[in-house]
């Protein structure tokens, strides 16, 4: 099994030691020892090689990276001290004509310095024969470096797939039939605003192919428009804590009132620092540190961007919420109706909380500040309360 390593470089220079009594050692240099391993292989069970594959901290501070051997092995090695305590996601860039894994990827734990060896087993690549080709630019007709994701409306392929153009603009998403969205936006693998002095307006395109498995493409070319309007601003959970990086996932969105929305990564000081076109916004986390007892109050999270503006919103702290909407669902005789679903939204708010109803026929939601609708069911009766 080939193992893939993170190489350091060591420079020696010269090195003196003055001993005045006893003697002096170097430091013995970090242990390396087998983190993780794996195999892959093609939907006919032949050995997949040449494969890249990676694994990398939540927040991409380290990551090593490294190609399938011919048996379709792999395995990454490291200094156990470094890596004790972070959560890792070994993760593939499948070869053209196939897709990820379904099953047990990515693989994402914990790792603790001493831990044995983690073994992924074996990874199936899925037969993808279909093809978007993206192109991204700029309004001024420049190649862009932008995320690039399909979002599956009947796939078993997930719930999304895609990748990043790179300098020139361009990437191939790999996929099965069936009928896909694909929307092009900033690279999450960055924190750095002037890397994306843009933001793409239009609406994602809606791709169908046949659901067999035969070749097809598109071609698809999507223009975001640069800006000079840009807003910063830092991010605390309600204990005051600031939001740290979560994986690769995108931290905030941020919404504008036509609908057209960009996601951003906080740095590590919990910082958003974004280009955004002119209009007004609404920003909401989409983070594991704002759980479902906190929320945000709308004066904190909605603002204006003027043309060539730049606003700092200061520190944006979630509150936790303190109050109960509660009710109970009964029939046309008066019956309690348990097991009834019930969705509950915030007006002008992307907070939404699923439930249902008790065998007493009751329900109840924790809420903060806002006005709130209930839907119960398909039946579409609306119940509106304001708090």
């Amino acid at each position: 099994m080939s193992l893939l390593k993170n190489k350091i470089g060591l420079k020696l220079g010269v090195l003196t030691l003055f001993c005045v009594m006893g003697f002096s050692a170097l430091p013995a240099l970090a242990a390396e020892v087998e983190i993780v391993n794996g195999t892959l292989q093609y939907p006919d069970a032949s050995a997949a090689s040449g494969v890249h594959v990676e694994m990398h901290t939540s927040n991409g501070d380290i990551m090593v990276t490294g190609t399938t051997d011919v048996s379709g092995n792999f395995s990454f090695v490291y200094e156990s001290a470094t890596l004790d305590g972070k959560t890792l996601t070994v993760e593939l860039t499948p070869p053209t004509g196939y897709n990820r894994p379904t099953t047990n990827y990515p693989y994402s734990f914990t790792y603790t310095a001493g831990d044995s060896v983690r073994a992924i087993g074996t990874w199936t690549l899925v037969t993808a024969p279909k093809t978007i080709n993206v192109t991204v630019v700029n309004d001024l007709g420049a190649a862009v470096d932008a995320d690039v994701v399909a979002y599956s409306l009947s796939s078993t392929l997930g719930s999304d797939v895609g990748g990043s153009t790179g300098a020139d603009g361009l990437y191939s998403i790999s996929i099965t039939g069936g009928d896909w969205y694909v929307k092009a936006d900033a690279n999450l693998s960055t924190t750095n605003a002037d890397s994306y002095p843009w933001m793409f307006a239009g609406a994602a395109q809606k791709v169908s192919f046949a659901q067999d498995s035969s070749a097809e493409s598109t071609d698809l070319t999507f223009t975001v428009t640069t800006t000079q309007s840009r807003v910063q601003a830092r991010f605390l959970d309600s204990s005051g804590a600031i939001l740290t990086g979560n994986d690769f996932d995108a931290d905030i969105t941020f919404i504008r009132s036509d609908g057209i929305s960009t996601r951003r990564k906080v740095n590590a000081s919990g910082i958003v620092d974004v280009y955004l076109l002119p209009g007004i916004y609404r920003v909401w986390p989409d983070h594991p540190q704002i759980t479902s007892t906190q929320t945000f109050l709308d004066e904190n999270v909605v603002f204006i961007v003027a043309d060539n503006e730049n606003k700092n919103l200061g520190d944006i702290q979630a509150i936790n919420k303190g109050s109960h909407i509660t009710g109970k669902v009964i029939n046309q005789d008066n019956d309690v109706v348990s097991g009834a679903q019930l969705l509950l939204t915030r007006e002008g708010s992307p907070e939404r909380q699923y439930g249902s109803t008790d065998s007493y026929g009751e329900y109840s939601f924790l809420v903060g500040p806002g006005n709130y609708t209930i839907v119960l069911g398909t039946s579409g009766l609306v119940t509106e309360y304001t708090l």
